[in-house]
C-alpha cells in the first residue's frame, strides 16, 4: 500500500502539472512487542520513508525496497528515537507549540496500517456470513482516517476485514475534498491492481 501511494502521488503530481519531486510517506509504527499482552495504551512512533521519482518507476522494486525498510524499522526499533526527541522538546512547551505550528511539510502522505480489525474485539462475537454481528448489528466495513497535518495532503488508512482490504482517504488537494479523495483512491487502486 505504501508503494502504491508513492506511485499515486507521482501520478497525481504529473496530472496536476506540478513538480514531481521526492515523495515522503509517514508511517505510524507500533512499538509493542509482538504477542505482548499489555494494558491498552498507545505505543506508537513514526517512520519516514523517502523515495526519489526514479526509485518509484518500477512498482515491484519499489514495493520490495519499502518492505525491506519496513522490516528493518520494526526489527531495530529505531523509531523510538523519534519519541526520545519529542520527550526532550516536550520539556519546553513553547518549543513544542512552535514546532507543531510551523508551516513545514514533514511528509507528502501518511499511511496507517490498522491491520485486521476483526481481531480488535476480544470477546466472542456472533457472525453473519463471515462478518461480525455484535448484538445482531452486522459490521460490513471499518473505515477511519487519521487527521491531516498542515502541509501533508493525503492520509490513507488500510484495514483488512472480512477477507478484504479497505482503504479510506482524506485528501486536501483540489477544490472538493471528497472528489479529490475518491480520485486519489482510484490512483492507489489502479496501482494495487497491477500486482495481480
Amino acid at each position: 500500500v505504501v508503494a502504491a501511494v508513492m506511485r499515486a502521488v507521482g501520478s497525481w503530481n504529473e496530472r496536476a502539472g506540478g513538480r514531481v519531486g521526492k515523495v515522503r510517506i509517514t508511517m505510524p509504527v507500533s512499538l509493542r512487542m509482538t504477542g505482548s499482552r499489555e494494558p491498552m495504551r498507545n505505543e506508537i512512533s513514526y517512520a519516514f520513508l523517502d523515495r526519489k521519482p526514479d526509485e518509484c518507476r518500477d512498482f515491484h522494486q519499489l514495493a520490495t525496497s519499502v518492505a525491506e525498510a519496513s522490516r528493518w524499522i520494526v526489527r531495530t526499533g529505531v523509531t523510538a528515537q523519534f519519541l526520545d526527541v519529542l520527550g526532550i522538546v516536550g520539556r519546553r512547551p513553547w518549543l513544542l507549540r512552535l514546532i507543531t505550528r510551523l508551516p513545514l511539510c514533514i511528509s507528502t502522505a501518511v499511511v496507517s496500517w490498522v491491520g485486521d480489525t476483526s481481531r480488535r474485539m476480544k470477546t466472542g462475537v456472533q457472525k453473519s456470513h463471515g462478518l461480525q454481528a455484535p448484538g445482531g448489528l452486522v459490521i460490513r466495513a471499518m473505515r477511519a482516517v487519521p487527521p491531516l497535518r498542515p502541509g501533508t495532503h493525503v492520509a490513507i488508512a488500510a484495514v483488512t476485514y472480512g477477507e478484504s482490504l479497505s482503504l479510506a482517504c482524506l485528501c486536501s488537494a483540489g477544490h472538493d475534498k471528497r472528489v479529490a479523495a475518491a480520485e486519489f483512491l482510484k490512483l492507489v487502486a489502479d496501482e494495487l491492481a497491477t500486482l495481480r
